[in-house]
């Protein structure tokens, strides 16, 4: 059984994932006078503290240990390269879009990004197929499309929503999780609270909107 004083504080969880990270604590001064002032300084940097409304010196709440460990798996790694620590991608070269996160690269975590196209339950299963469109898209790229199988979750919720994808590593077929990103302005009501007003303008729910032809 634990008592609080074996519990870690918020300073001493993020050392801990800095560390995973890549950081060496005494070389880039994680241990000894002023380690805790030294750690704040990198895990904001690294956004390690985001949502993580936690005092910094007391036992750590589980709901922000689990927000700061949630925070880690999405940090870029680091490694020590002529006294400095920089991101892979800078040492390795291996392209624009290699940037392992502490998830892709302990873990085989993938990211997709894009609009949630379809939802469908597979027959006599309780699984679902999804379809992302806009998979990753900037205003260079063409429209794109990714499928998902056998999600155990119904995410219909999301149709039409700009969401964030996580699965395993080379396998479609494993998603932990569907998320709704910030980039959405979604309007939710029924189709009678749909007028078209004209080619190009609607109004929903006593609102006016301009919408593509």
């Amino acid at each position: 059984q634990f008592q609080l004083a074996d519990m870690a504080t918020k300073v001493e969880a993020a050392k801990m994932l800095l560390v995973t990270m890549g950081y060496q604590p005494a070389k880039c001064g994680l241990t000894g006078a002023g380690w805790d002032q030294k750690t704040i300084g990198l895990a904001s940097e690294n956004k390690l503290l985001d949502d993580v409304n936690a005092d910094l010196y007391s036992a750590l709440p589980r709901q922000y240990a689990a927000q700061l460990i949630y925070n880690a798996v999405f940090a870029y790694t680091v490694v020590l390269r002529d006294g400095e620590y920089t991101n892979m991608k800078l040492v390795t070269g291996i392209g624009n879009d290699y940037n392992p996160t502490i998830g892709e690269k302990y873990m085989g975590l993938k990211k997709t990004v894009g609009t949630l196209y379809s939802v469908n339950k597979q027959d006599n299963k309780d699984t679902y197929d999804l379809t992302i469109t806009n998979v990753n898209k900037d205003d260079s790229s063409d429209k794109c499309l990714t499928s998902f199988t056998k999600v155990a979750k119904d995410y219909t919720a999301l149709l039409g929503q700009a969401v964030k994808v996580l699965y395993k590593d080379g396998d479609k077929s494993k998603v932990y999780g569907v998320f709704a990103t910030d980039d959405n302005n979604v309007l939710a009501g029924n189709s009678t609270d749909l007028e078209k007003k004209t080619a190009t303008k609607v109004k929903f729910d006593g609102t006016e909107y301009d919408v593509a032809a």
